[in-house]
């Protein structure tokens, strides 16, 4: 339970005594909503104590920010070490993925790409840190992306096979008829031959969108610093699927 990783005087909600898992926020099952009008721990922390939920966990898919919000800041807590620290030291320096960080170094900074809003106009960087770290936050290029896809293509030439297989596994149904979804993976078709592993971001100016085939087929990574990424997936599934 959720409960259990809180800090003392916290109260995660409930629904007729029914606790959320850690498995539910995994999923998206959770019953908390996409997103925070704060991105302050203190703040989080009296949003949970305040929040009621409108049905049991796990009555549904219904994508949520502030489960990895909560997820993450369990992680920081438990180890004692900030998100960026510990996601660079656990996936992106044994993966070689040097420039997928949230906190930027000085070169970094200067090849930071602007983002655009949907009107096009330029849009503000979203903070270094906060509350919602974990759900978003964190920056890449596209070289460090193919590479984390080829990675999640060819896991046994990484160090992290074990939890790159792991992360794969269908958790929970997904958002519709014949999806499910892992540990930050959407899945299309779970145990099909057709089996697709995909996810989509957005934060404010950009979009990003990852997909692969479970047999190892075929896969790409589009990285837009606009708001469009979504209306080009149809696109490249057509033409990997008619070379």
């Amino acid at each position: 339970p959720l409960q259990n990783y809180l800090p003392k005087g916290i109260q995660a909600p409930s629904y007729n005594d029914q606790q959320i898992t850690l498995k539910e926020l995994v999923a998206h099952r959770s019953g908390l909503p996409r997103d925070l009008d704060t991105d302050s721990i203190p703040g989080m922390y009296a949003w949970l104590n305040s929040y009621q939920l409108s049905r049991a966990p796990d009555a549904k898919y219904e994508y949520s920010n502030i489960g990895y919000a909560l997820l993450g800041d369990i992680l920081v807590r438990t180890t004692g070490v900030d998100f960026n620290t510990l996601e660079y030291q656990s996936v992106s320096e044994p993966l070689g993925l040097p420039d997928t960080t949230e906190d930027l170094n000085a070169e970094q900074s200067r090849q930071l790409a602007r983002g655009y809003t949907y009107d096009g106009s330029p849009a503000q960087y979203m903070p270094d840190s906060g509350a919602m770290s974990s759900a978003g936050y964190m920056r890449s290029t596209l070289k460090d992306m193919t590479r984390f896809l080829i990675d999640n293509m060819q896991p046994d030439a990484t160090p992290l096979s074990e939890s790159i297989e792991a992360a794969k596994q269908v958790q929970a149904e997904g958002k519709g008829p014949a999806t499910g979804t892992g540990l930050g993976w959407d899945i299309d078709h779970p145990g099909a031959t057709n089996e697709r592993l995909y996810k989509g971001g957005t934060t404010y100016g950009f979009t990003s969108y990852i997909s692969l085939m479970r047999d190892g087929s075929s896969g790409f990574v589009l990285l837009t610093n606009g708001m469009y990424a979504d209306t080009l997936v149809p696109r490249m599934l057509y033409i990997l699927a008619n070379p």
